[in-house]
């Protein structure tokens, strides 16, 4: 499953949001749609 979301996910941090950052918890309940939104506004640099 996971394989799948990260497949999707443009952000290749994405994981980072989820595991490593206090950012997108409040009270200690993770905000799933705020984590969605920043995954997919990632642009990638074409070079």
């Amino acid at each position: 499953m996971w394989k799948v979301v990260s497949d999707l996910v443009p952000d290749p941090a994405f994981s980072d949001y989820i595991f490593h950052s206090s950012e997108f918890y409040e009270e200690d309940i993770l905000d799933i749609d705020r984590v969605v939104e920043k995954g997919f506004d990632y642009k990638p640099i074409a070079l």
